[in-house]
């Protein structure tokens, strides 16, 4: 299907969405930006245009639905969302974590992986998934497997090799867990990093002692 039409459509279905009477009444509307004097846009462009307006209105309204304990509408506007806009990352963790969160991890994991493939250049989505198994699932290697993959990017946060060596931590490899370490010390304002080095440090020696 021709990209053109599969952005018409979502726009057409985020505009059922945004039109409702209930969205109507929470969101301010905000006027499409209209092109500058002399600017010609594709019709793709301008309907680019049109479903970015519609999904930041419903962006908008999302606290509202979570408040209401509304989490399929969120869910839903996310999934529409992901085609639209892959780009999104916070859309899908957003529904990704509301739907394991209902005991739905299947689809969440459906929905983290179609979001890796979408953005193969980012560190997001593989920093959520791994945090998605060490957190919930307590699946201490398979989050490593994910870790990993996010701290091959140059602009992965501290948090995340953090977590890294953590898992290396739980799966007693402490060696590797004192390299993650290291590595995230070469930022010298992460002092939690600094301790927990030395941390480990010291339990390699006391360790190499007793064997």
């Amino acid at each position: 299907m021709h990209k053109l039409l599969i952005i018409s459509l979502l726009a057409a279905m985020g505009l059922q969405l945004a039109t409702s009477p209930r969205v109507m009444a929470q969101t301010k509307k905000a006027p499409v930006k209209s092109a500058t004097k002399g600017e010609k846009r594709s019709d793709q462009q301008q309907v680019e245009v049109i479903v970015n307006q519609i999904f930041d209105n419903l962006t908008e309204i999302g606290d509202q639905h979570y408040h209401d304990g509304e989490y399929n509408h969120i869910v839903n506007i996310a999934r529409i969302n992901q085609v639209a806009r892959p780009k999104d990352l916070n859309s899908v963790a957003n529904a990704g974590w509301l739907l394991w969160s209902m005991n739905r991890d299947n689809e969440a994991i459906t929905l983290y992986q179609q979001s890796i493939k979408d953005n193969p250049n980012s560190y997001f989505m593989y920093d959520e998934v791994a945090y998605y198994y060490y957190q919930h699932k307590k699946d201490y290697k398979t989050s490593l497997s994910y870790y990993e993959h996010a701290a091959k990017y140059p602009d992965v946060p501290q948090f995340s090799l953090h977590m890294y060596a953590h898992c290396y931590e739980k799966l007693g490899n402490l060696s590797k867990a004192l390299t993650v370490w290291q590595r995230a010390c070469k930022d010298e304002s992460d002092l939690i990093a600094k301790a927990n080095f030395d941390k480990v440090k010291r339990r390699i020696a006391v360790s190499d002692k007793v064997q």
